[in-house]
């Protein structure tokens, strides 16, 4: 038998033959008539206060971890969120480079500033994990290195035309 099943047959015990003791005490060889109420109690209340004192754990150790799940998700939606801007960013710079379109080089700045702020943000909610804060910041500098090749390209497109551009796409 397991420890819980011992405990709760000796409590049992003792709670059934103070009953005995208490109601029926002929029934009890003479000079054994004792009662163990009090034993028995405290007894259920220790196990009662473990079994309390297991749940506020794992309860909080629950918490902790629901918060590490949700942060770990706050940081990967903003990974894919660099990713998709940083997309767009790519599209519309080729989009004008292509069409000559001046829409697309409008997107195109636009999407600069919020791919800044994005990165800056995905630094700052990883600077308490030293590994990732590197990564983060290595992430960081490649979309920046991958803006300012957009940005040449642009360059290039408007001073030696499309299929000097093109090359360089």
């Amino acid at each position: 038998p397991e420890m819980n099943s011992l405990v709760a047959l000796g409590a049992g015990a003792a709670w059934a033959y103070s009953t005995v003791a208490t109601f029926a005490p002929d029934l009890l060889p003479a000079g054994s008539v004792h009662v163990y109420y009090e034993a028995a109690a405290v007894i259920v209340t220790l196990i009662l206060l473990l079994v309390g004192v297991a749940v506020l754990s794992g309860t909080r150790r629950l918490l902790h971890d629901a918060e590490w799940v949700s942060h770990t998700h706050a940081v990967l939606e903003r990974i894919a969120q660099i990713y998709s801007r940083t997309k767009d960013a790519e599209s519309a710079q080729r989009g004008h480079v292509l069409t000559g379109e001046a829409d697309y080089l409008g997107q195109y700045y636009a999407v600069r500033p919020e791919l800044a702020q994005l990165g800056d943000a995905l630094v700052a909610s990883l600077r308490d994990n030293p590994d990732q804060l590197g990564r983060a910041r290595e992430l960081r500098r490649l979309v920046r290195e991958r803006l300012a090749h957009a940005e040449a390209v642009l360059h290039i497109y408007g001073s030696d035309g499309l299929e000097a551009a093109r090359t360089e796409i």
